[in-house]
């Protein structure tokens, strides 16, 4: 026959180590994804936890030291928050907070390099 038997378990070997490593680079990303998307949902609740305190400062009266509600006892500005009363400065600074430096900048580049590296094995 054409084909010997160790042609066939090498290509065997072969195969059943490139489905393993593929398989394992499958595993990892999938765990990367949960924890990027455990990562979305703190930044959703962080989101919903500042609109409540930018709508509590709303209704703060400064005279009294209390918070002004309605007869029910919520805010009335929850889940209403006008975009004008927001301080434009404050945004700005809170956004140059979140920037990402050049050291993680870096990161971020090798991390992508590592990516690319790893879908040509």
């Amino acid at each position: 026959m054409g084909v010997s038997t160790q042609d066939l378990m090498k290509e065997k070997y072969i195969l059943n180590k490139s489905f393993n490593d593929l398989n394992t680079k499958i595993q990892a990303i999938e765990k990367e994804l949960g924890t990027m998307r455990n990562n979305l949902n703190a930044l959703n609740g962080a989101i919903q936890i500042v609109d409540k305190m930018i709508a509590q400062d709303e209704n703060f009266d400064k005279n009294t030291g209390k918070l002004v509600t309605d007869p029910n006892g919520t805010l009335p500005a929850d889940g209403n928050l006008s975009k004008e009363k927001i301080d434009n400065d404050n945004v700005k600074k809170v956004q140059k907070q979140l920037e990402i430096t050049s050291s993680e900048k870096t990161l971020l580049n090798e991390a992508e390099k590592w990516k690319k590296i790893s879908t040509v094995f």
